[in-house]
Parts: C-alpha cells; sequence; structure tokens
C-alpha cells in the first residue's frame, strides 16, 4: 500500500509544566496544519585547485515551524492565538460608573465598561441627580449586549450637569485580553488520517511554542482563518537517536481493522 497523505485529523495541545504535560485540549476544526522541519548547514570548499570544489558540509542549526489556520476562535483557542489571558467575569451590578466626563452631545456614542448590561440607570451631577430617560434622551443599542447607547436628546429633562454616571447589572462574560499570557510551552500532537488509503498517522511534537495570528478578518465574506505559525523546541532530556527523538515522531499506525 501507498503511504499517500490526503490529510484529516484532530491536534491537540497539554501545556507543559516543569517539562511535564498536563491535560490536553482539542484545537478544534482546524482549516489546515502543516509543518517542516530546517536544517543550517556548514560548508567547505577546498582551496587546493581552481575549481574550489564543495568538499564538506555539516550542519549547524536544526529547528522546525509548523503553520496552521484555527477558524474557530473559542476561548480555548484564542488564548493561543492572541497570546491571550482569558478570564470569566460574574453577572453582578456597577454603581455609579462614569461614562461621560462632560456633558455629550446629541449623537455622541457612549460606552459602559460591561456588555449584557440590563436595567440601565443614566444620570447626571447636578445636587440631585436628574435620570437620562431611555427612549427619550438615549438608546441603548442593541439591547444592552454591547454595552453601548446614542445620545439622541441631551435637553429634555434637563439642564444636565456632566459627568453622567450609569447603574445597571449585567450577566455572566468572558474576557480575552490580547497579548498579556505568560510565555508558555506545549506538547502538541495530531492523530491523523489520510483519505487516500484510510491509514493513520500519529505526530508528536515535544515542546511547541505558539505565536500570534497574523490577523484575523472581522468582515468577510467567508469564516475568518487566522494563521499561526507554531516553534518546534527540542526538548534536550531526550536523546536525538532514542525511541522519541528530540523534536518529536511520527508514528505509522496503519489501516484500523
Amino acid at each position: 500500500m501507498k503511504d499517500y497523505i490526503a490529510g484529516r485529523g484532530r491536534a491537540m495541545v497539554a501545556k507543559l509544566v516543569n517539562g511535564v504535560p498536563g491535560a490536553f485540549v482539542t484545537l478544534s476544526n482546524l482549516e489546515s496544519f502543516s509543518f517542516g522541519l530546517t536544517t543550517e548547514k556548514g560548508e567547505h570548499y577546498e582551496s587546493e585547485t581552481i575549481n574550489s570544489l564543495l568538499d564538506a558540509t555539516w550542519v549547524n542549526k536544526k529547528g522546525g515551524t509548523i503553520e496552521t489556520e484555527m477558524s474557530d476562535i473559542n476561548k480555548a483557542n484564542a488564548r493561543l492565538m492572541f497570546s491571550a489571558r482569558v478570564s470569566e467575569v460574574a453577572a453582578s451590578t456597577a454603581t455609579a460608573e462614569v461614562i461621560s466626563a462632560a456633558l455629550p452631545a446629541v449623537g455622541d456614542i457612549l460606552t459602559l465598561r460591561r456588555g449584557l448590561a440590563t436595567s440601565v440607570v443614566i444620570k447626571d451631577s447636578t445636587g440631585s441627580p436628574k435620570t437620562l430617560v431611555a427612549g427619550v434622551n438615549y438608546n441603548l443599542r442593541d439591547g444592552g449586549v454591547f454595552g453601548s447607547l446614542d445620545i439622541v436628546d441631551i435637553t429634555t429633562g434637563g439642564p444636565f450637569v456632566g459627568p453622567l454616571k450609569a447603574d445597571y447589572s449585567y450577566g455572566a462574560q468572558s474576557r480575552a485580553t490580547l497579548l498579556s499570557a505568560a510565555d508558555e510551552e506545549y506538547v502538541l500532537r495530531f492523530e491523523g488520517v489520510s483519505k487516500a488509503n484510510n491509514a493513520r498517522y500519529l505526530y508528536e511534537f515535544w515542546r511547541a511554542k505558539f505565536g500570534q495570528a497574523d490577523k484575523t478578518d472581522l468582515i468577510s465574506a467567508d469564516v475568518a482563518k487566522p494563521k499561526v505559525t507554531i516553534s518546534l523546541l527540542a526538548d534536550t532530556s531526550k536523546t536525538e537517536d532514542g525511541e522519541f527523538g528530540q523534536f518529536g515522531r511520527m508514528t505509522y499506525l496503519g489501516v484500523p481493522a
């Protein structure tokens, strides 16, 4: 049987802590996944003849990279794609949150610090604060989902004095803070199957470090497919010629019975 690769499969990562991998998490529904190995060679050309012949080569450096497109931008993937610190925000309330330091003008857009906002009450800063009325002085955009509002009238019910302050409730939400995660390494494995012959292949990489996604198309006619480059590092606790190798290994598992 020919070992053609027309690949499908799933990739998984496990965070390395003191060289020991934790539980694996699937990088769901990758659009592409490819790896390449690189060597940098030294060369010597003899100087005894007029032809300057190449008479020796040797390997100076070894390395590798993985390139993948990740269309599922879930929290686990976003953590890796954007070097993000993912946190959970519990449902709670905000009180006297300043949303405009000065009195806004009609047409201004103001924002709350949290999305999924409900029970919004906006007051000004007069001695006895006056309340702006929803549907008269302002309109919540998308029912408060994004925590933004349009000022449509700043006269009725006034005069108002800045700053404006908001009281509101907000729902539970998740946050990925970009470029804020610690520098981390992972074990990466790819469980592959070839459509050409139904054969299974297992690829294992001992030390993988994620770079950031090159770009994420937030407006497009197709699903966004941010590309991420992953550096493959040597695990010097393993021997180069041993069972595991220092960068990884490929195991042919054949066709299931």
